[in-house]
């Protein structure tokens, strides 16, 4: 069984990080539906990057798609909360 403990030093507190920018982006009123659509937004960018990694194609072609994939996931600019954004 792999251990949780992180093993990289500075890294202990990413989540931490993550979450407390996850709480400041999605206001106190969102639903759960529209706080896991931005926090899988703000993710999908890194698995993109990652993903691409070894692809022939330009930076700013992953960019481009990486921020497209990311826009489909967030929740629609109508809902209550998104004025809080």
């Amino acid at each position: 069984m792999r251990s949780r403990t992180p093993t990289h030093p500075g890294r202990e507190n990413a989540f931490a990080k993550l979450a407390e920018l996850f709480e400041i982006l999605v206001g106190p009123d969102a639903s759960v539906e529209e706080e896991l659509r931005l926090r899988s937004a703000l993710l999908s960018v890194n698995i993109v990057l990652l993903a691409a990694q070894g692809l022939k194609t330009s930076d700013a072609q992953i960019a481009a798609v990486a921020r497209d994939i990311a826009h489909q996931l967030l929740p629609p600019s109508d809902t209550p909360s998104a004025g809080t954004r």
